[in-house]
């Protein structure tokens, strides 16, 4: 039977902790970051169904988007004059 040292199993609860406190933004005043997107292992297809649901059919209407650490996009609308 395999046992992983103490240090690893530590170093793994740091890094889960550290993970699950940040936020990616994917989206900042309609321009979609393709590198998060692409680390955050989603597609464009999966973005445009998300921000369809937050009620954006246009990415320019959005002034920020987060992918949070639960998996949801929090999207926050620009104001229209």
């Amino acid at each position: 039977m395999f046992t992983a040292p103490k240090r690893h199993l530590v170093w793994g609860i740091h890094l889960a902790r550290r993970s699950s406190v940040t936020s990616d933004v994917i989206i900042r005043d309609g321009q979609i970051d393709c590198d998060r997107l692409r680390k955050a292992h989603m597609s464009g297809g999966d973005l445009k169904e998300d921000l369809r649901s937050a009620g954006v059919a246009d990415v320019r209407d959005v002034l920020e988007a987060r992918l949070e650490c639960s998996g949801e996009l929090s999207v926050i609308k620009k104001k229209t004059p």
